[in-house]
Protein backbone atom coordinates (compact mmCIF):
# COMPACT_ATOMS: atom_id res chain seq x y z
CA UNK A 1 0.00 0.00 0.00
CA UNK A 2 1.40 3.21 -0.58
CA UNK A 3 2.24 5.93 2.01
CA UNK A 4 -0.27 8.66 2.48
CA UNK A 5 -0.21 11.86 0.84
CA UNK A 6 2.83 13.89 1.23
CA UNK A 7 0.59 17.17 0.29
CA UNK A 8 -2.31 19.15 1.47
CA UNK A 9 -3.38 20.41 -1.72
CA UNK A 10 -4.61 19.26 -5.02
CA UNK A 11 -5.54 22.36 -8.12
CA UNK A 12 -8.16 21.44 -10.94
CA UNK A 13 -8.44 23.55 -13.72
CA UNK A 14 -11.15 23.16 -16.78
CA UNK A 15 -11.68 24.71 -20.41
CA UNK A 16 -13.55 23.83 -23.23
CA UNK A 17 -14.24 25.36 -27.09
CA UNK A 18 -16.53 24.80 -29.42
CA UNK A 19 -14.06 24.74 -32.09
CA UNK A 20 -15.10 24.66 -35.58
CA UNK A 21 -18.37 22.59 -34.61
CA UNK A 22 -22.12 24.37 -35.16
CA UNK A 23 -23.39 23.33 -31.59
CA UNK A 24 -20.76 22.36 -27.93
CA UNK A 25 -21.71 18.78 -26.77
CA UNK A 26 -19.11 18.58 -24.54
CA UNK A 27 -19.41 18.63 -20.88
CA UNK A 28 -17.51 17.79 -18.17
CA UNK A 29 -17.61 18.16 -13.93
CA UNK A 30 -15.71 17.85 -10.78
CA UNK A 31 -16.92 17.10 -7.42
CA UNK A 32 -14.19 17.09 -4.92
CA UNK A 33 -13.64 17.35 -0.91
CA UNK A 34 -13.09 20.40 0.48
CA UNK A 35 -9.35 21.04 1.28
CA UNK A 36 -9.69 21.89 4.71
CA UNK A 37 -12.80 19.44 5.89
CA UNK A 38 -13.69 17.52 3.53
CA UNK A 39 -16.95 17.87 3.66
CA UNK A 40 -19.81 17.41 0.49
CA UNK A 41 -20.53 20.63 -0.39
CA UNK A 42 -16.98 22.23 -0.49
CA UNK A 43 -16.25 22.55 -4.32
CA UNK A 44 -18.88 21.08 -6.95
CA UNK A 45 -18.47 22.98 -10.28
CA UNK A 46 -19.40 22.01 -13.92
CA UNK A 47 -20.59 22.80 -17.39
CA UNK A 48 -23.76 23.75 -16.52
CA UNK A 49 -24.55 27.70 -16.91
CA UNK A 50 -20.76 28.61 -18.41
CA UNK A 51 -20.36 30.04 -21.77
CA UNK A 52 -19.95 27.27 -25.06
CA UNK A 53 -16.71 28.73 -24.53
CA UNK A 54 -15.28 28.54 -21.14
CA UNK A 55 -12.33 28.36 -18.35
CA UNK A 56 -12.12 27.58 -15.06
CA UNK A 57 -8.65 28.72 -13.87
CA UNK A 58 -7.08 26.70 -10.80
CA UNK A 59 -8.99 26.05 -8.18
CA UNK A 60 -7.89 24.63 -4.83
CA UNK A 61 -8.82 21.23 -3.41
CA UNK A 62 -8.24 18.42 -1.06
CA UNK A 63 -4.64 17.09 -1.59
CA UNK A 64 -6.16 13.48 -0.05
CA UNK A 65 -10.12 12.93 -2.17
CA UNK A 66 -12.02 12.15 -3.52
CA UNK A 67 -12.20 14.12 -5.93
CA UNK A 68 -14.60 13.07 -8.61
CA UNK A 69 -13.39 13.81 -12.45
CA UNK A 70 -15.93 13.58 -15.07
CA UNK A 71 -15.49 14.37 -18.83
CA UNK A 72 -18.27 13.55 -21.70
CA UNK A 73 -17.75 14.31 -25.77
CA UNK A 74 -21.26 13.96 -27.01
CA UNK A 75 -22.42 13.32 -30.49
CA UNK A 76 -25.40 13.56 -32.07
CA UNK A 77 -26.47 16.31 -29.72
CA UNK A 78 -26.28 17.38 -26.50
CA UNK A 79 -28.85 14.74 -24.69
CA UNK A 80 -26.55 12.13 -23.90
CA UNK A 81 -23.98 14.28 -22.44
CA UNK A 82 -25.87 16.71 -20.34
CA UNK A 83 -27.53 14.04 -18.93
CA UNK A 84 -24.61 12.00 -17.83
CA UNK A 85 -22.80 14.78 -16.83
CA UNK A 86 -25.48 15.77 -14.63
CA UNK A 87 -25.73 12.43 -12.80
CA UNK A 88 -22.33 10.25 -13.07
CA UNK A 89 -20.41 13.07 -10.56
CA UNK A 90 -22.50 13.90 -8.21
CA UNK A 91 -23.94 10.33 -7.32
CA UNK A 92 -20.24 8.61 -7.31
CA UNK A 93 -19.73 11.41 -5.27
CA UNK A 94 -21.69 11.59 -2.76
CA UNK A 95 -22.15 7.69 -2.75
CA UNK A 96 -18.18 7.62 -1.54
CA UNK A 97 -18.98 10.39 1.10
CA UNK A 98 -21.85 9.70 2.90
CA UNK A 99 -22.14 9.66 6.54
CA UNK A 100 -22.77 6.18 7.59
CA UNK A 101 -26.46 5.59 8.99
CA UNK A 102 -26.05 5.76 13.38
CA UNK A 103 -28.44 3.21 13.03
CA UNK A 104 -26.06 0.49 11.29
CA UNK A 105 -24.97 -2.55 12.82
CA UNK A 106 -21.61 -2.39 14.94
CA UNK A 107 -19.53 -4.72 12.50
CA UNK A 108 -20.41 -1.86 9.56
CA UNK A 109 -19.51 0.94 12.04
CA UNK A 110 -16.35 -0.37 13.20
CA UNK A 111 -15.59 -0.87 9.38
CA UNK A 112 -16.76 2.85 8.67
CA UNK A 113 -14.37 3.79 11.21
CA UNK A 114 -10.93 2.22 9.76
CA UNK A 115 -12.14 3.93 5.98
CA UNK A 116 -8.94 4.85 4.02
CA UNK A 117 -10.13 8.41 3.19
CA UNK A 118 -8.83 10.63 6.19
CA UNK A 119 -11.34 13.30 5.86
CA UNK A 120 -14.34 11.40 5.21
CA UNK A 121 -16.30 7.87 6.15
CA UNK A 122 -17.68 5.34 3.24
CA UNK A 123 -20.83 4.29 3.45
CA UNK A 124 -20.48 0.88 4.70
CA UNK A 125 -24.00 -1.62 4.72
CA UNK A 126 -25.97 -0.76 1.81
CA UNK A 127 -27.38 2.33 0.37
CA UNK A 128 -30.58 2.70 -1.84
CA UNK A 129 -29.94 -0.62 -3.02
CA UNK A 130 -26.68 -0.51 -4.32
CA UNK A 131 -24.24 -2.97 -3.04
CA UNK A 132 -22.62 -2.41 0.40
CA UNK A 133 -18.97 -0.87 0.46
CA UNK A 134 -15.83 -2.32 1.39
CA UNK A 135 -13.97 0.12 2.60
CA UNK A 136 -11.35 -0.65 -0.20
CA UNK A 137 -11.36 3.15 -1.91
CA UNK A 138 -10.16 1.03 -5.10
CA UNK A 139 -13.05 -1.67 -5.19
CA UNK A 140 -15.77 1.30 -3.97
CA UNK A 141 -14.40 3.96 -6.43
CA UNK A 142 -14.94 0.91 -9.54
CA UNK A 143 -18.10 0.32 -8.05
CA UNK A 144 -19.43 3.67 -7.82
CA UNK A 145 -18.28 4.30 -11.28
CA UNK A 146 -19.96 1.59 -12.56
CA UNK A 147 -23.36 1.66 -10.92
CA UNK A 148 -23.35 5.15 -12.05
CA UNK A 149 -22.43 5.14 -15.26
CA UNK A 150 -25.24 2.41 -15.89
CA UNK A 151 -27.71 4.51 -14.42
CA UNK A 152 -27.08 7.15 -16.68
CA UNK A 153 -27.22 4.93 -19.81
CA UNK A 154 -30.76 3.84 -18.28
CA UNK A 155 -32.06 7.30 -18.16
CA UNK A 156 -30.79 8.25 -21.59
CA UNK A 157 -33.01 5.32 -22.72
CA UNK A 158 -36.01 6.62 -20.74
CA UNK A 159 -35.59 10.12 -22.88
CA UNK A 160 -36.43 8.94 -26.11
CA UNK A 161 -34.01 11.00 -27.36
CA UNK A 162 -31.11 9.23 -27.96
CA UNK A 163 -31.52 6.56 -30.60
CA UNK A 164 -28.43 8.05 -32.41
CA UNK A 165 -27.74 10.85 -29.73
CA UNK A 166 -24.70 9.24 -27.36
CA UNK A 167 -21.87 10.20 -25.18
CA UNK A 168 -18.40 9.05 -24.49
CA UNK A 169 -17.00 9.10 -20.32
CA UNK A 170 -13.99 9.90 -18.78
CA UNK A 171 -14.35 9.57 -15.18
CA UNK A 172 -11.48 8.91 -12.37
CA UNK A 173 -12.17 9.01 -9.24
CA UNK A 174 -8.85 10.20 -6.65
CA UNK A 175 -8.44 8.74 -3.28
CA UNK A 176 -5.64 8.59 -0.64
CA UNK A 177 -3.87 6.25 -2.34
CA UNK A 178 -5.54 5.40 -6.30
CA UNK A 179 -6.60 6.55 -8.98
CA UNK A 180 -9.89 4.25 -10.21
CA UNK A 181 -10.44 5.22 -13.87
CA UNK A 182 -13.84 4.33 -16.15
CA UNK A 183 -13.71 4.34 -20.13
CA UNK A 184 -16.20 4.83 -22.68
CA UNK A 185 -15.46 5.50 -25.89
CA UNK A 186 -12.40 7.91 -27.35
CA UNK A 187 -12.39 10.53 -24.87
CA UNK A 188 -8.78 9.69 -23.03
CA UNK A 189 -7.52 10.48 -19.60
CA UNK A 190 -3.35 10.46 -19.03
CA UNK A 191 -1.34 10.63 -15.91
CA UNK A 192 2.23 12.59 -16.23
CA UNK A 193 4.62 10.87 -13.19
CA UNK A 194 8.26 10.90 -13.48
CA UNK A 195 8.34 13.02 -16.62
CA UNK A 196 6.59 10.01 -18.23
CA UNK A 197 3.10 10.38 -19.94
CA UNK A 198 0.90 7.39 -19.32
CA UNK A 199 -2.60 7.08 -20.49
CA UNK A 200 -5.16 5.37 -17.80
CA UNK A 201 -7.48 4.34 -20.69
CA UNK A 202 -7.29 2.72 -23.66
CA UNK A 203 -9.75 4.39 -26.38
CA UNK A 204 -12.83 2.22 -28.02
CA UNK A 205 -12.07 2.63 -31.00
CA UNK A 206 -13.97 0.27 -33.77
CA UNK A 207 -10.06 -1.10 -35.27
CA UNK A 208 -9.14 -1.76 -31.86
CA UNK A 209 -8.53 -5.79 -32.14
CA UNK A 210 -10.44 -6.74 -29.07
CA UNK A 211 -13.15 -4.24 -29.80
CA UNK A 212 -13.66 -5.49 -32.92
CA UNK A 213 -13.73 -9.20 -31.82
CA UNK A 214 -16.50 -8.49 -29.46
CA UNK A 215 -18.53 -6.59 -31.95
CA UNK A 216 -18.48 -8.66 -34.62
CA UNK A 217 -19.13 -11.80 -31.59
CA UNK A 218 -22.45 -9.35 -30.65
CA UNK A 219 -23.38 -9.61 -34.26
CA UNK A 220 -22.53 -6.01 -35.49
CA UNK A 221 -20.02 -4.87 -38.13
CA UNK A 222 -16.82 -2.87 -38.22
CA UNK A 223 -16.04 -1.82 -41.64
CA UNK A 224 -14.06 1.38 -43.15
CA UNK A 225 -15.64 2.71 -46.24
CA UNK A 226 -13.76 5.42 -48.51
CA UNK A 227 -12.31 8.26 -47.09
CA UNK A 228 -13.59 7.32 -43.64
CA UNK A 229 -12.54 5.81 -40.35
CA UNK A 230 -13.75 2.52 -39.13
CA UNK A 231 -17.05 2.42 -37.75
CA UNK A 232 -19.36 0.32 -36.18
CA UNK A 233 -22.71 -0.78 -37.59
CA UNK A 234 -25.83 -2.69 -36.86
CA UNK A 235 -26.43 -5.37 -39.54
CA UNK A 236 -29.60 -4.69 -40.14
CA UNK A 237 -29.56 -2.65 -43.57
CA UNK A 238 -32.29 -0.50 -42.02
CA UNK A 239 -30.12 1.06 -39.67
CA UNK A 240 -28.11 3.72 -41.62
CA UNK A 241 -25.85 4.24 -38.89
CA UNK A 242 -22.15 3.74 -37.90
CA UNK A 243 -20.55 4.96 -35.07
CA UNK A 244 -16.27 6.19 -35.20
CA UNK A 245 -16.09 4.06 -31.64
CA UNK A 246 -17.05 0.77 -30.23
CA UNK A 247 -18.53 1.85 -26.78
CA UNK A 248 -20.73 4.78 -25.84
CA UNK A 249 -23.65 5.94 -23.82
CA UNK A 250 -27.00 5.76 -25.62
CA UNK A 251 -27.03 5.29 -29.13
CA UNK A 252 -29.69 3.04 -29.03
CA UNK A 253 -30.36 2.40 -32.86
CA UNK A 254 -27.10 0.37 -32.36
CA UNK A 255 -28.61 -1.38 -29.24
CA UNK A 256 -31.74 -3.52 -30.53
CA UNK A 257 -32.20 -4.76 -27.80
CA UNK A 258 -31.92 -2.31 -25.40
CA UNK A 259 -29.74 -2.39 -22.15
CA UNK A 260 -28.54 -6.41 -22.62
CA UNK A 261 -25.87 -7.70 -21.04
CA UNK A 262 -23.80 -7.97 -24.71
CA UNK A 263 -25.03 -5.25 -26.75
CA UNK A 264 -22.78 -4.56 -30.17
CA UNK A 265 -22.05 -0.71 -29.03
CA UNK A 266 -21.37 -1.83 -25.36
CA UNK A 267 -21.63 0.78 -22.44
CA UNK A 268 -19.61 -1.04 -19.95
CA UNK A 269 -16.85 1.04 -18.67
CA UNK A 270 -13.32 -0.36 -19.20
CA UNK A 271 -11.32 0.03 -15.49
CA UNK A 272 -8.22 0.51 -14.58
CA UNK A 273 -6.28 1.35 -11.04
CA UNK A 274 -3.54 2.94 -10.05
CA UNK A 275 -1.63 3.41 -6.85
CA UNK A 276 -0.61 7.28 -6.86
CA UNK A 277 2.73 7.79 -6.62
CA UNK A 278 3.47 10.78 -4.08
CA UNK A 279 7.01 11.38 -5.33
CA UNK A 280 6.78 11.66 -9.14
CA UNK A 281 3.25 12.20 -9.94
CA UNK A 282 2.88 15.22 -11.00
CA UNK A 283 -0.83 16.13 -13.21
CA UNK A 284 -3.82 14.38 -14.94
CA UNK A 285 -5.41 15.13 -18.06
CA UNK A 286 -8.75 14.05 -19.10
CA UNK A 287 -9.75 15.51 -22.53
CA UNK A 288 -11.70 14.73 -25.52
CA UNK A 289 -11.03 13.09 -29.12
CA UNK A 290 -10.79 16.98 -29.60
CA UNK A 291 -7.22 17.25 -28.28
CA UNK A 292 -6.46 13.96 -28.33
CA UNK A 293 -6.78 13.64 -32.51
CA UNK A 294 -4.10 16.51 -33.11
CA UNK A 295 -2.12 16.47 -29.50
CA UNK A 296 -0.13 13.28 -28.71
CA UNK A 297 0.01 12.38 -25.29
CA UNK A 298 3.07 13.62 -24.39
CA UNK A 299 2.71 16.74 -26.35
CA UNK A 300 -0.51 17.38 -23.95
CA UNK A 301 1.89 16.77 -21.20
CA UNK A 302 4.51 19.13 -22.24
CA UNK A 303 2.35 22.08 -22.66
CA UNK A 304 0.47 21.28 -19.62
CA UNK A 305 4.32 21.32 -17.66
CA UNK A 306 5.02 24.47 -19.62
CA UNK A 307 2.30 26.31 -17.70
CA UNK A 308 3.12 24.84 -14.63
CA UNK A 309 6.65 26.26 -15.10
CA UNK A 310 5.48 29.40 -15.63
CA UNK A 311 3.47 29.49 -12.80
CA UNK A 312 6.22 28.07 -10.72
CA UNK A 313 8.24 30.70 -11.71
CA UNK A 314 5.99 33.47 -10.90
CA UNK A 315 5.06 32.22 -7.22
CA UNK A 316 8.65 31.74 -7.15
CA UNK A 317 9.77 35.55 -7.79
CA UNK A 318 6.54 36.53 -5.38
CA UNK A 319 4.91 38.39 -8.33
CA UNK A 320 1.48 38.42 -6.44
CA UNK A 321 -0.35 40.51 -9.02
CA UNK A 322 0.56 38.14 -11.92
CA UNK A 323 -2.44 36.57 -13.44
CA UNK A 324 -2.04 32.32 -12.87
CA UNK A 325 -2.28 30.86 -16.59
CA UNK A 326 -4.92 27.83 -17.16
CA UNK A 327 -3.03 24.62 -17.81
CA UNK A 328 -6.64 23.53 -19.52
CA UNK A 329 -7.29 26.09 -21.48
CA UNK A 330 -3.46 26.17 -22.90
CA UNK A 331 -4.13 22.68 -23.73
CA UNK A 332 -7.49 23.25 -25.88
CA UNK A 333 -6.00 26.75 -27.68
CA UNK A 334 -3.26 24.61 -28.64
CA UNK A 335 -5.34 21.77 -29.99
CA UNK A 336 -7.08 24.48 -31.80
CA UNK A 337 -4.06 26.04 -33.54
CA UNK A 338 -2.85 22.99 -34.67
CA UNK A 339 -6.16 22.41 -36.61
CA UNK A 340 -8.74 20.49 -34.55
CA UNK A 341 -12.55 20.55 -36.25
CA UNK A 342 -14.21 19.56 -32.55
CA UNK A 343 -15.42 20.48 -29.67
CA UNK A 344 -12.13 20.48 -27.79
CA UNK A 345 -11.89 19.99 -23.79
CA UNK A 346 -9.96 19.35 -21.05
CA UNK A 347 -9.38 18.74 -16.95
CA UNK A 348 -6.36 19.21 -15.65
CA UNK A 349 -5.60 18.03 -12.10
CA UNK A 350 -2.21 19.42 -10.23
CA UNK A 351 -1.11 16.63 -7.33
CA UNK A 352 2.27 18.88 -6.77
CA UNK A 353 1.08 22.49 -6.74
CA UNK A 354 4.35 24.72 -7.54
CA UNK A 355 6.03 25.26 -3.98
CA UNK A 356 4.94 28.58 -2.63
CA UNK A 357 2.28 28.99 -5.05
CA UNK A 358 -0.44 30.38 -2.49
CA UNK A 359 -3.08 30.57 -5.44
CA UNK A 360 -6.07 31.22 -4.40
CA UNK A 361 -9.26 29.34 -4.95
CA UNK A 362 -11.29 31.46 -8.24
CA UNK A 363 -7.91 32.24 -9.85
CA UNK A 364 -7.59 34.12 -13.05
CA UNK A 365 -7.03 32.53 -16.66
CA UNK A 366 -4.27 34.47 -17.82
CA UNK A 367 -4.44 36.40 -20.74
CA UNK A 368 -6.39 34.30 -23.50
CA UNK A 369 -9.46 35.42 -24.64
CA UNK A 370 -12.53 33.55 -26.09
CA UNK A 371 -15.81 34.85 -28.26
CA UNK A 372 -18.88 35.71 -26.31
CA UNK A 373 -21.53 32.96 -27.09
CA UNK A 374 -25.27 31.37 -25.20
CA UNK A 375 -24.42 29.49 -22.27
CA UNK A 376 -25.35 25.85 -21.98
Amino acid sequence: MASRTLFKHMFVSAASLQGKRDHQEDRWSVDAANEADGTRAAVQFSTKGRQVNHAVPRVQISGEGPAVITLFDGHGGSVASALTSSVVGPAVFERLTQVPDPTASASAAAASSSSLWSTVSWLVGGNGGTAALTGDEAVDGEQALKESLAAAETQCLATGQCDKCGTTAACSVIGPTTIVNGNVGDSRTVLFSGGVARALSDDHKPDRPDEQQRVRAAGGVVSQRPRDCYRVWSANPAVRFGLAMSRAIGDFSLKPQGLSAAPLLSAEPEMTVTVRDFKNDEFMIAASDGVWDDLSDEEACMIVASVRAMNQEAAATNQEKMVQSCPALALCQEAYRRGSTDNITAVVVEFTPPAGSGVAVGGGVGKASMPPASKL
